[in-house]
């Protein structure tokens, strides 16, 4: 299989669900960075059981290539998410047994590499461990700094393989200079190598209505085609935040993925309830839908493609329709991703850097 986009997410229920609604051929290009989150918390799940997220995610990937990390954020995390992070003694033994057991259900998972330089005896050792059970590894790195990255992939160079990812992870696009530190990673070590980027904000402009820039793309083609493979957070903020006590307006936002020589942009539309006035939260989202369906850019999206083959225009549509089919933030953040990812996926098609996997690789157990 040939892999042109690499989007990073976690298993949030509404960033799985923008990806589940993905077309099948859409998904076929796609080789998604998944970070393991708990379970949603209930009276009956008090600990956000991982065998419940498992067995969602099951349903989602089945027999699909993807990456699979940790979440490490609080607030998405439990105590089993957290050992199995921690725990580096004898090789990082409880995440290389976590593995073997998630490859009974995702036979062509890959694992990212649990990296701590004060261990790196043990990394070195769960890198052996992981090579003996699985076609591929990925090491996912910080790149907010350029001299420490350098020194992260010098002490482990059993990982620099032909059978290892790299990911270079630049959260809230950090000012780095990707293109010096390509030159001094020498690259040709790993199989391929993927760009993460970001310039989602964490809050939206107060305007009622506008658009906001994402620049990622089009650094990317301007700047890093040639050398790595693309990536980004999938149109979501990359570090999950909870609301604020004061809660949440109704709001719709709409990606138009640009050409490659421009800055892509999100159109958003927000609606206030109003009891007195019986504007509920659906209301308000089909009032969010009316206002960026007079948009220029949005109509011409709806004309120059089959925007109506991708679930998110089908669901941003039905409210314009008057027929709201969903009215939580959640519901609405799957929207928003899967239009994006849908839109990347066409722009990116046929891309220069690419990764191959080949799922007819089957290596035994030890």
């Amino acid at each position: 299989m040939l892999y042109y986009y690499f989007p990073a997410f976690k298993t949030r229920d509404s960033e799985l669900r923008a990806y589940n609604e993905l077309q099948d051929s859409v998904k076929d290009k796609i080789l998604p960075i998944v970070s393991l989150t708990r379970s949603r918390i209930s009276k009956t799940n008090v600990d956000g059981n991982l065998e419940k997220k498992i067995d969602d995610i099951e349903k989602i990937f089945k027999n699909r290539f993807f990456i699979l990390d940790l979440a490490t954020e609080n607030s998405v995390i439990n105590a089993k998410i957290s050992e199995l992070f921690n725990s580096y003694h004898d090789g990082y033994a409880k995440w290389v047994d976590f593995i073997k057991k998630c490859k009974d259900k995702f036979p062509n998972l890959i694992p990212c590499i649990h990296f701590n330089l004060d261990y790196i005896e043990d990394v070195n050792k769960q890198i052996d461990k992981l090579a003996k059970f699985n076609s591929y590894l990925a090491l996912r790195l910080p790149a907010d700094n350029e001299e420490e990255l350098i020194d992260y992939i010098n002490a482990v160079e059993d990982c620099c393989s032909s059978k290892t990812i790299l990911i270079l992870d630049c959260i809230e696009n950090t000012k780095i200079d990707f293109l010096n530190l390509i030159k001094r990673l020498n690259l040709e070590r790993f199989k391929n190598t993927i760009c993460l980027n970001s310039t989602f904000p964490k809050s939206m402009p107060k305007d009622k209505q506008g658009y906001i820039e994402l620049k990622e793309q089009k650094y990317y083609f301007d700047f890093l085609s040639n050398d790595v493979c693309y990536g980004d957070y999938a149109c979501c903020y990359p570090v999950r935040y909870d609301m604020k006590s004061r809660g949440w307006i109704p709001r719709i936002d709409i990606p138009v993925i640009k050409e490659k020589n421009q800055i892509d942009l999100i159109y958003y539309a927000k609606e206030k309830t109003d009891v007195k006035n019986k504007i509920d939260s659906r209301s308000a989202y089909e009032k969010c839908a009316k206002q960026l369906l007079s948009i220029d850019d949005i109509v011409k999206l709806q004309d120059n493609m089959n925007a109506n083959d991708i679930w998110g225009w089908q669901m941003f549509q039905s409210s314009f329709n008057g027929q709201v089919l969903g009215s939580s933030p959640s519901f609405w953040i799957s929207v928003r991703m899967n239009i994006y990812m849908s839109l990347t996926v066409i722009k990116f098609d046929n891309c220069q850097k690419t990764i191959e996997l080949d799922d007819s690789i089957n290596l035994s157990r030890n």
